[in-house]
């Protein structure tokens, strides 16, 4: 059984919506902002096939884990078994997440875009070209 917590976020930190939005230091960051900008959607417009269908993975604290959400809190959600795609085993501060990097673990039909009212031209713009229908 695993033991979910949140690390001490008593130092200087940004919430992750605020981290979404400045440039992008590479390719890879820039499509963690995208992955996590999808993943702070309402959860009734969040294109749950294609989050969980993305490897995003990140080095903290000297470990690499997947990271598989983002709360309305700010944090990241962490998990040191990269075969599960949804929950943490731990909660972070995205200050302190670095080398993100992501891949398609597996291929998702068609998705239906249209309740996304929320989502921007530049987030949908960053998509796969698999996902326009």
């Amino acid at each position: 059984m695993t033991h979910s917590h949140t690390a001490d976020m008593s130092g200087p930190s940004i919430h992750v919506d605020d981290w979404i939005y400045p440039p992008d230091a590479n390719e890879y960051e820039s499509a963690a902002k995208d992955f996590l900008f999808l993943c702070r959607l309402p959860a009734v417009d969040q294109p749950r096939e294609y989050i969980r269908s993305m490897c995003l993975t990140v080095e903290y604290r000297g470990r690499r884990y997947r990271c598989t959400g983002a709360s309305r809190m700010g944090d990241v959600w962490l998990r040191e078994d990269f075969a599960y795609v949804d929950g943490y085993d731990l909660r972070v501060d995205v200050a302190e997440c670095f080398g993100w990097t992501i891949e398609q673990t597996f291929t998702v039909p068609s998705l239906d875009f249209s309740r996304l009212s929320l989502l921007n031209e530049k987030i949908k713009s960053a998509l796969p070209h698999w996902c326009d229908q």
